[in-house]
């Protein structure tokens, strides 16, 4: 099969014409559908690919839609984080003073205020509600013990070297060594 193939590529003349040399629509054709990328549209009119507007319109990905979609409009509760641009779509969050519950994030709802007897230990965000916990509460401060823990290790290896350096106790580790490992 190999070589039927073989004899042949030496008697049949193979032609191809560039790429470059064909009209733009015929490579077109050729290719995949053509896809627009961000922030335009495949027009039916011409089957190219045209801008969506700033602040009306977007798309947010390679795309073959027939026209860009609308820019969302926050809602009364909400403000605008970062406006519609051709390949971005309006992002929206909640007025100070009122967060988006993970669960409905559809809706905001006021902050929670700490009491006289409450201290604020994370402050409200657009995303979270703001956390209180009774004054006077100690927060587990974890790393607190792994730093007295590491100190206490570094303590203790600098006062065994010390000791072994100071009692030479470590010439008394060599000649044996040397005894059992001759020539080392």
């Amino acid at each position: 099969m190999l070589q039927a193939f073989l004899l042949l590529s030496f008697f049949v003349p193979v032609t191809a014409k560039l790429a470059q040399d064909r009209p733009a629509d015929l490579q077109r054709l050729k290719q995949s559908p053509l896809e627009c990328p961000a922030g335009q549209y495949l027009s039916k009119e011409d089957g190219s690919c045209k801008a969506c507007i700033d602040g009306e319109n977007y798309t947010s990905g390679p795309n073959v839609l027939p026209s860009c979609l609308s820019c969302r409009v926050c809602k009364e509760d909400k403000v605008i984080k970062s406006r519609c641009v051709k390949a971005r779509n309006t992002e929206c969050e909640c007025k100070p003073g009122s967060f988006e519950d993970k669960d409905s994030t559809e809706i905001c709802q006021t902050c929670s205020n700490c009491t006289d007897g409450e201290d604020e230990v994370i402050p409200c965000t657009p995303k979270a509600n703001r956390k209180c916990v009774p004054k006077n509460t100690q927060i587990p401060q974890h790393n607190l013990g792994l730093i007295i823990g590491l100190l206490a290790s570094v303590i203790s290896v600098v006062l065994f070297v010390a000791v072994i350096w100071k009692t030479k106790a470590w010439e008394s580790v060599c000649l044996f060594m040397t005894r059992v490992y001759p020539g080392t």
